[in-house]
């Protein structure tokens, strides 16, 4: 996955992800792991240049359960909001960083759009943030699972490393 982001953030690419939870077998591990390939791809760097991608959680839904219309907010456990929060976080941080400069329009028009994708991307993280809090997810460690010794990575490390 991370090379694959890797090439594609090099060529100015971005790849667009969908990930599920909730999934028949899945266990904390598994729901831990995808925390830290986000995070990861999160905090990675090409040429100077953060990675781009978006990352779209959903809970899967077995099919009875929408024909019972049985849904509510508490079909999501501690460590599935978990990975909510992460994907959220790496969306609000895209969407601060990308939101004025790929703007267009008259500068008043570009401050406007930056200002409003900015100001989304961090009401829609502190929502998620919120409701994995009151679920007893710790923040703290959803922030930093899976980073440490992250540093940036050029793509001549990657050729080396791949040849």
């Amino acid at each position: 996955m991370w090379e694959g982001v890797f090439v594609e953030t090099r060529n100015y690419w971005r790849p667009a992800f969908t990930i599920q939870v909730g999934q028949e077998g899945e266990t904390p591990e598994d729901l831990w792991d995808t925390i830290a390939l986000t995070n990861r791809l999160s905090n990675s760097f090409v040429d100077g240049r953060p990675f781009e991608f978006t990352i779209t959680p959903l809970l899967n839904v077995p099919l009875g359960r929408i024909k019972s219309r049985k849904l509510n907010t508490d079909m999501l456990n501690a460590d599935q909001l978990a990975v909510y929060y992460a994907s959220y976080r790496h969306l609000a941080k895209m969407a601060a960083r990308d939101g004025y400069r790929d703007a267009t329009g008259s500068f008043l028009a570009r401050m406007g759009t930056g200002t409003i994708i900015s100001f989304g991307g961090y009401v829609m993280m502190k929502f998620v943030e919120h409701l994995a809090r009151k679920k007893g997810v710790d923040i703290e460690k959803v922030k930093h699972y899976g980073v440490e010794g992250v540093k940036e990575i050029t793509s001549r490390a990657v050729l080396s490393r791949a040849l």
